[in-house]
């Protein structure tokens, strides 16, 4: 027994030897760019070795994969070097709900509604949403905030609603933002608008807290091209932009309107091509034919520029894309029966690019490679092991070069196409496997009885 169990023991340690040696002949081995399409050489600031920073470029960002997962740094002609990517700090908050009850409901013909929002006890929180009846409206609300439901104090007195159809849909605005606060009511006064006679009513309400990270630094993403058509049929204005670089974690859209006072609704889409490629199939074979981009839509609200009923000028010309990563932007202005909108310049801002830390040695030459759309992600022990303790900051910079084309990226064909040797098969086997479902379930039919009578 004992012999056994040694003999296992020396079985094991020489098997782990061999992986072991296996292990670092794949590390020790050229890496093969065979289906990468670009490969960029790199500088590295005077340092000791150890790790460098590579951020990345708008050329790196338009060429790699959506989630940078085809990034590798190698060795210049020897093997990948450990690395990790680093995402900028994320913009998008995360909402936490807060329920309430709604009492002491109140209305007044003509002037306002009324509705206390009662939330059991002290709880922060920073916007409301109120659901409001009707439709084309713009009603001013004010929002006060009580510990005790007999002293208020003002929240917000200039917040506005809307509603605005257009034709085939409409565009809300129902979100009040708040000053942080742990008032248990919330009492929300909506005024009707001037003339506006018909009841209308608060059909609900609803309050949350966002809790969002550090607010992070925002840069400019030039504009290639920029043009504004007007649609006069359908009376839409629409400016098209051309940001240069596929993928960009877009952040703002700020827009510049020549017009003294308007509120228009607004859609704002965004993709990354002008044209794909599809593979039809022919009576002569399967070609290939370049069809328009599908646009995303990425939000829709109201942009508007007014004087209250003090004189106050009230604006609100910033549309929020909250990392949107597109190329192209187009902004569709709905002028409903006014004069089409004059924009300016619609200016763009981005959120700051990932960057790349890497393991390097002063005495080599390192080379970034990107663009392979069916690669996966890497998986280091650096990323597991030292990516949160890495102060990316305090590194030496690296720099990419000017790029080198590798080879064409092929456009990936659809699954069933890549895969027809699969997929036909499995098209029959389901349906014979339906048929014989069919078959079955006839056959096991309860027969006909005879009419009463019969």
């Amino acid at each position: 027994m004992r012999a056994q169990t040694l003999r296992r023991s020396a079985m094991a340690a020489l098997l782990g030897l061999a992986v072991s040696n296996a292990g670092a002949a794949a590390a020790d081995r050229p890496f093969d760019p065979a289906g990468w399409a670009w490969r960029w050489p790199l500088t590295i600031e005077s340092g000791d070795g150890g790790f460098a920073r590579l951020p990345l470029t708008g050329e790196i960002v338009d060429v790699a994969a959506l989630d940078q997962r085809d990034i590798r740094i190698a060795e210049e002609g020897g093997p990948l070097t450990a690395h990790l990517l680093q995402q900028p700090g994320q913009a998008a908050p995360r909402v936490v709900e807060r329920s309430a009850r709604l009492i002491n409901r109140s209305y007044v013909a003509g002037e306002f509604e009324r509705v206390v929002l009662d939330f059991g006890s002290s709880v922060e929180k920073d916007h409301i949403e109120a659901k409001l009846s009707g439709r084309d409206y713009r009603r001013r609300a004010v929002v006060e905030g009580s510990a005790d439901g007999v002293d208020w104090a003002t929240l917000a007195d200039d917040a506005l609603l809307f509603h605005v159809s257009a034709p085939g849909e409409s565009f809300v605005v129902d979100t009040i933002s708040l000053p942080r606060n742990i008032y248990r009511y919330l009492r929300l006064t909506v005024y009707a608008m001037p003339g506006e006679e018909t009841r209308f009513s608060i059909e609900g309400a609803s309050s949350a807290l966002r809790r969002p990270g550090v607010a992070p630094a925002l840069y400019d993403a030039p504009a290639a091209s920029q043009r504004v058509v007007t649609d006069g049929m359908a009376n839409v204005t629409t400016a098209e932009i051309d940001l240069s670089y596929r993928n960009l974690p877009i952040a703002l859209i700020q827009v510049d309107a020549e017009d003294r006072y308007f509120y228009r609704p607004y859609e704002l889409l965004g993709r990354n091509e002008e044209v794909v490629v599809q593979w039809r199939r022919t009576e002569t074979g399967e070609r290939e034919v370049e069809v328009p981009a599908p646009w995303r839509s990425l939000g829709r609200g109201v942009l508007y520029r007014m004087e209250d009923e003090d004189g106050v000028l009230r604006e609100a010309l910033a549309i929020s894309a909250t990392r949107a990563p597109y190329r192209y932007l187009k902004l569709r202005i709905h002028n409903g029966d006014d004069a089409p909108l004059t924009l300016g310049d619609v200016s763009v801002k981005r959120h700051a690019f990932s960057q790349v830390v890497f393991e390097y040695d002063p005495e080599k030459e390192y080379v970034l490679y990107a663009g392979n759309p069916v690669a996966g992600a890497p998986r280091f022990d650096l990323a597991r092991a030292a990516g949160p303790s890495l102060q990316a900051a305090r590194l030496p910079e690296a720099a990419a070069g000017i790029p080198v084309r590798i080879a064409p990226v092929e456009p990936l064909r659809p699954w069933t196409e890549r895969h027809r040797a699969i997929t036909w098969p499995a098209l029959a086997i389901a349906v014979g496997a339906l048929f014989v479902a069919v078959f079955r379930a006839l056959a096991n039919l309860p027969p006909e009885q005879p009419e009463a009578g019969g």
